[in-house]
């Protein structure tokens, strides 16, 4: 069959290799234009943004299609965080699931060279400046309008367009979009030793624990810093008092001098550690971003040839730092039905199965995320005191009861073996 990704983030590549190594004919759109640079290799987007955590589950399908290795020489293996008031004072650090493999921390830009340029490697085209206006379903294809006046029609489309998609709003309607939390700020980039100022700036912040989280729980304010490769931390800075418009799209700061060093004030003014506003001061890129959140949808496919993966499907909160994994798992899962049922006639048993293995789990993570995110900020300074103070033994109760092991621990391709079983069993 022939297949259409619309987005060339993360899991839609995943899925697009996975699908191609099993013999169907894909080819990937995205909307980017002056993001993205081209070579003779591959395409990626432009050297902006920051990192991303990618969990056990989640490598578990990188590995399925053979980047894992290449994902992990780029990466920082990642076992917890740690959690401070905003001025470096009372860490507490939190653990992973407690039999889980390390996940991995890594710049958003590395993971999208590495998938688009392993997509390359297998023949998959990926066509950029494609921005998708419509769909069309003609009964044995779906006909894709771009807004540049051109079309293409494929057996399958996927909509793997992120957080703002699309292909969501055009299948299940147009108030299916998600909503601003009030969350806005900067992510960041800065490399080690490669100018004044970076020389060992932000060492302190990341030793054993490569994540460090510096929180005004009152003030509603967070510095996130990531160590992302030995030579490199990325850091993200939010609050809920910024009066900006939250934005769709990621675009690099225009003028990255008097950004920095405007954004090192302001975090400044916070109580923030030296080696933070230091390490911010000497950054290589930032970009201004928004956090969003989608509620949850009936169904994850419109019940004939078109079908959600990813932010697409179930944009979340960041703060159990599985979303890009969910996505993973989406992309691990369908590669998995369609080996199975391969055929366009067989649609109907893919895309039912696909929401019995993904709905209720996806939505339920998404809802934890949610619940984390409510509760870690709060009305009063006793109140901020006492919740950070409560913190370690949080920690302890989610360790000891495991509380990350499903999320982490998740095995696709077992479960989905198991309900592709259970199936048959029932004809």
């Amino acid at each position: 069959m022939k297949v259409i990704v619309v987005g060339a983030g993360t899991a839609g590549p995943a899925l697009a290799i996975g699908l191609k190594r099993a013999g169907h004919d894909v080819v990937i759109y995205d909307k980017f234009t002056a993001e993205v640079y081209t070579s003779t290799n591959s395409v990626w987007f432009n050297e902006t943004g920051g990192s991303v955590g990618i969990a056990t589950n989640g490598l578990r399908v990188l590995e399925s299609l053979g980047v894992r290795e290449e994902v992990t020489q780029n990466s920082i293996p990642v076992f917890g965080a740690t959690f401070h008031k905003m001025d470096g004072s009372s860490p507490v650090t939190q653990h992973g699931a407690s039999d889980s493999m390390p996940g991995a921390q890594i710049w958003r830009v590395s993971l999208n060279r590495i998938m688009l340029t392993r997509c390359q490697q297998e023949g998959i085209k990926t066509s950029i400046s494609k921005k998708l206006v419509g769909i069309t379903d003609v009964g044995d294809s779906v006909v894709c309008a771009f807004a540049d006046g051109t079309t293409d029609s494929a057996d399958l489309v996927v909509g793997a367009d992120g957080t703002h998609s699309v292909i969501r709003r055009l299948i299940f309607g147009e108030d299916k979009i998600a909503v601003p939390t009030g969350e806005v700020g900067w992510v960041g980039r800065t490399d080690l030793g490669q100018g004044k100022g970076k020389e060992g700036a932000g060492v302190n912040a990341v030793n054993d624990i490569p994540i460090c989280l510096y929180a005004d729980r009152r003030k509603r304010t967070t510095v996130m810093i990531s160590r992302t490769r030995q030579d490199q931390i990325c850091w993200n800075v939010s609050d809920f008092n910024t009066a900006t418009e939250a934005t769709a799209d990621w675009r690099p700061s225009p003028d990255l001098p008097s950004d920095i060093e405007t954004l090192g004030t302001l975090v400044d003014s916070w109580g923030a550690p030296k080696h933070v506003t230091d390490l911010i001061r000497a950054s290589n890129s930032i970009a201004p971003y928004a956090i969003y959140d989608l509620d949850d949808l009936p169904s994850y496919h419109n019940g004939r040839r078109v079908v959600l993966i990813g932010d697409a499907a179930h944009a979340m909160r960041p703060n159990l730092g599985v979303g890009l994994s969910m996505g993973l798992e989406d992309a691990g899962t369908l590669i998995e039905l369609f080996a199975e049922f391969p055929d366009p006639k067989d649609f109907d048993i893919v895309f039912k199965a696909y929401d019995a293995l993904r709905l209720k789990r996806t939505q339920g993570v998404a809802a934890k995320a949610r619940k984390v995110s409510e509760m870690s900020y709060s009305s009063s300074e006793f109140a901020a005191n006492f919740t950070h103070m409560t913190m370690r033994f949080a920690f302890f109760v989610m360790r000891y009861i495991d509380m990350m092991g499903p999320i982490e621990n998740y095995d696709y391709k077992t479960e989905t073996a198991n309900f592709i079983a259970k199936l048959k069993s029932e004809k």
